[in-house]
């Protein structure tokens, strides 16, 4: 019998890509993002940045361990590896190299002005300016270091209820810990400049996380589910204070966020989220690139223009590009 669609996370993975371009639409008014400047201020944008920065990687990573709970047990370690770095790799070599390092080279982007092969190696190989696709080579590593995890914390037997809780609870507070101390691992001089391994230490506890709502998490996130509206005040509460405390409460408040989104988008079909779902990574692929033409050429023109250039034409370029080379024997570039 063919298992039933989860279209609540087709629905989950619609509203995040959405949130990561509309993210990448109005950074040029960001406070923190410093690449590109305008003399035009938004505060509401950027305040509104700042929510969206806190939601929208560890919900994708949320989404990548949620789902990957569901087959590390059913595929070898090595079939793993070569079915990731089709996935993964591929597309990073390829969208880096013929997509996005021409562009910012056409448009004379902030450090690409007199660029070399050298140059293009260490910004996109050693991953020292590889802009949004820092995601693909991160969430490769994840998926590698997930299956051990995995199977340590989560494969304990029912009759072993202590002990499985204990080892889920020491995987958690130490990549908890990774994640609360990873600015630290930048500064060592190993790592100067390669946001590799800080990556993987912030983000890999959202992928544990997603894997434990499927494996352990769905008595609580079903009683959640009778309780929608509490859920909504609390990320709307955790919100408000993440923006006026960041410090503080920046983690805590993506942690409620998670839990909110698996508790209140709704598991009903969707046709359209299914067809955003489904192109979800070309989109991400292709619609960053493409902002850096507005920034250089519309910087101090108003936001209205900007953020709709940005979101509405760049995103369905980005759509169109997808759907194109999926319809072509090269979709494999793209990981599809």
């Amino acid at each position: 019998m063919e298992k039933k669609r989860n279209y609540q996370i087709d629905n989950i993975r619609a509203l995040a890509i959405l949130l990561v371009v509309f993210g990448h639409s109005i950074i040029l008014y960001s406070s923190k993002w410093n690449l590109y400047t305008s003399n035009v201020s938004v505060p509401a944008l950027d305040k509104l940045k700042i929510w969206i920065s806190l939601i929208q990687m560890p919900l994708f990573f949320a989404l990548s361990g949620f789902l990957f709970s569901l087959q590390y047990k059913k595929t070898a370690y090595g079939l793993l590896i070569k079915k990731k770095a089709k996935r993964l790799l591929i597309p990073y070599c390829f969208v880096g190299l013929c997509y996005m390092v021409p562009i910012k080279i056409l448009v004379k982007c902030p450090g690409y002005e007199n660029i070399n092969f050298k140059k293009i190696f260490i910004k996109i190989f050693l991953g020292k300016d590889n802009g949004h696709l820092w995601y693909l080579p991160c969430l490769f590593i994840c998926f590698m270091i997930a299956k051990p995890i995995f199977a340590f914390s989560f494969d304990s037997s029912d009759k072993k209820k202590f002990s499985s809780a204990l080892k889920i609870l020491s995987v958690i507070l130490v990549f908890s810990l990774f994640s609360i101390f990873s600015g630290k691992i930048g500064k060592l001089s190993v790592f100067h400049g390669i946001r590799l391994p800080k990556d993987i230490m912030k983000n890999f506890i959202w992928f544990y996380i997603g894997g434990f709502i499927l494996k352990k998490g769905t008595a609580f996130i079903d009683i959640l589910n009778k309780r929608k509206i509490f859920v909504f005040i609390l990320a709307v509460v955790m919100s408000v204070l993440s923006i006026i405390y960041p410090r503080y409460f920046s983690f805590l408040t993506a942690l409620v966020l998670v839990i909110a989104y698996f508790t209140i988008v709704p598991k009903k079909q969707n046709k359209i989220c299914d067809f955003l779902s489904k192109n979800s990574f070309g989109i991400y692929l292709f619609h960053s690139p493409l902002i850096y033409i507005t920034f250089t050429f519309l910087s101090e023109a108003s936001p209205f223009i900007v953020v709709g250039l940005n979101f509405l034409c760049f995103g369905s370029i980005a759509l169109i590009i997808t759907l194109l080379i999926q319809k072509t024997k090269f979709s494999f570039l793209i990981g599809m």
